[in-house]
């Protein structure tokens, strides 16, 4: 999950469906998709399911004290 949270952090948001495809082996299946706010991740294994949302952070404008 390293390259993911990577991933995320360099807003490569393409290296996801790849890192998390090669992954899931045993009959797990992957989907994602992204909208302006979010990332959506859902992992199935027969019955069983996974559903993770991970936050798209938008750059921080920072202002110096001094400006």
């Amino acid at each position: 999950m390293f390259t993911v949270a990577q991933a995320m952090e360099n807003k490569q948001y393409t290296e996801i469906t790849p890192t998390l495809s090669k992954m899931a082996t045993n009959g797990i299946k992957v989907n994602t998709a992204m909208d302006d706010n979010n990332v959506y991740v859902s992992l199935r294994d027969g019955d069983a399911s996974k559903f993770i949302i991970l936050p798209r952070v938008p750059g921080q404008i920072g202002v110096w004290p001094n400006a």
